[in-house]
């Protein structure tokens, strides 16, 4: 489910929801005109992704964001068959409610019978016709009560502009507007943008944020921002790129080693490598002056420092002597990596800062 509000200069913006329709239209064209596009698929209850190489889903970062705590549980379904997913990668310039809402999952096995949808790689999407799928709920563009199903629709609509990071448009009241005009809804978060050229369709965008319509979100006069992929090829193509998966699979040197240097230097990134120090040290006063470092006075104050070790033990123990796999997320106030420990076991240790300076580390978990 996308978040509540995001701001753009002075424009307020709900996330976007599911496919809503005009109010005369019934819901079976919509739901018939999805048939046909077996590549999208539900992703939990957060919302959809959809399929562009065999092994690799494409969705929004605030929905793979919202699902990566349940990777290790985290399935799919394409033509009856569940399949696992094993790695998320978040566009490393999203930040939280903003731009660049973009990020891959990693499927563990091939999906088979269904044809992966091509990314669209050219910069003309303005004025093209354009598909909008998804599982999410449904009304029509009057507003009223929203309908709950999961089922998948599919609606028209014509992109009215794009900048950078956008591809752009609205939702048509009638008699104006395409056949089947609609907008994402609630619970499209995630979800395709469409666009059909030599009898191919090619994946342009990926359903982020909207502007409410006159009678609330994604009802007539709604205007909808999917993140623009073309704008984004190039980080796809280099996620997709099979060296990529190899240097993950592929265990490297001890975290005393180089590789401890590939940690970005954010304050997240900082914050970590500090902490790997202060486990390498293997004294008890270590652990103690770096969350009497790290952590903001008034939190210190609410869980002093040895309350905090003492909740915090069995991080230090996984890791001490293990091995640095690869930094399998970064943002400038959060980050996950992997490691693996001498038992030969692989552990995800993650740390959120606040989003403000001095970026005081709010958190420190295993995944």
């Amino acid at each position: 489910m996308k978040k509540s509000f995001f701001l753009i200069g002075m424009l307020l913006f709900y996330s976007a929801f599911a496919i809503t329709k005009r109010h005369d239209r019934t819901d079976k064209q919509y739901l018939d005109k999805a048939s046909s596009f077996k590549q999208v698929c539900k992703l939990a209850n957060a919302g959809d992704a959809t399929l562009i190489a065999k092994q690799w889903l494409i969705t929004a970062a605030h929905v793979a964001n919202s699902v990566k705590g349940r990777l290790n549980c985290l399935t799919v379904e394409f033509a009856g068959k569940q399949y696992k997913a094993d790695k998320i990668f978040i566009h490393p310039q999203w930040v939280d409610m903003g731009p660049h809402d973009i990020a891959l999952i990693h499927l563990t096995a091939p999906v088979i019978g269904v044809t992966p949808v091509a990314i669209y790689k050219k910069m003309d999407e303005k004025g093209k016709n354009i598909l909008l799928v998804g599982h999410g709920d449904t009304r029509t563009g009057q507003g009223g009560e929203w309908t709950t199903g999961f089922r998948l629709r599919a609606a028209t609509n014509i992109v009215d502009g794009t900048d950078e990071k956008f591809i752009m448009m609205s939702f048509t009241e009638p008699p104006g507007g395409t056949y089947l005009e609609g907008i994402s809804g609630r619970g499209d978060s995630g979800g395709p943008a469409f666009i059909e050229a030599n009898k191919k369709i090619y994946i342009a965008g990926v359903s982020s944020v909207g502007e409410d319509g006159k009678n609330g979100p994604a009802t007539y006069g709604a205007k909808d921002y999917y993140t623009r992929v073309s704008r984004h090829k190039d980080w796809i193509n280099k996620i997709l790129a099979a060296k990529v998966v190899l240097d993950i699979e592929k265990p490297n040197r001890n975290v005393s080693g180089n590789l401890k240097d590939t940690i970005p230097g954010t304050p997240a990134g900082k914050r970590m490598k500090s902490y790997i120090t202060a486990i390498e040290k293997n004294k008890e006063q270590a652990l103690l002056d770096f969350i009497n470092s790290n952590f903001s006075p008034k939190d210190l104050e609410g869980r002093p420092v040895k309350e905090r070790r003492a909740i915090n033990t069995n991080i230090p123990n996984a890791i001490r002597g293990a091995k640095i796999i690869t930094v399998i997320e970064s943002r400038p106030t959060f980050i996950i990596v992997k490691f693996k420990t001498k038992n030969n076991e692989e552990v995800n240790i993650g740390m959120e800062c606040e989003t403000a300076a001095p970026f005081w580390l709010a958190d420190v978990f295993r995944n």
